[in-house]
């Protein structure tokens, strides 16, 4: 069977869309693993609010939401625009670039 070109381009847009997805969720490892470190060292000192929050609310398991919002993004993959995956990830590369400054 012949692929149209609009296929085609669902097709490359869906993989870009997983790729992306993967992408979050290696720097949202990353991201936990870099807080913990910081945090249980006492080298520095969780700034943002809402992970503040889940710290003091769920202690050694903060992490779990974050995981859970990486689940939600595959199961939503389809109705979500792929610029959003870019920015997500744009947004966690800064935010990794900026922990690793406090290692």
């Amino acid at each position: 069977m012949v692929e149209t070109n609009l296929e085609q381009a669902r097709i490359k847009l869906t993989r870009t869309k997983y790729l992306l997805i993967g992408i979050i969720a290696a720097l949202q490892v990353a991201d936990i693993a870099i807080t913990n470190r910081q945090t249980g060292l006492a080298l520095a000192a969780e700034l943002n609010p809402v992970v503040l929050r889940l710290m003091d609310s769920y202690g050694g398991a903060w992490w779990l939401p974050k995981a859970l919002l990486v689940l939600m993004l595959i199961l939503g993959a389809r109705r979500i625009r792929t610029w959003v995956f870019a920015g997500v990830t744009a947004l966690y590369v800064f935010v990794l670039a900026n922990n690793l400054l406090y290692l």
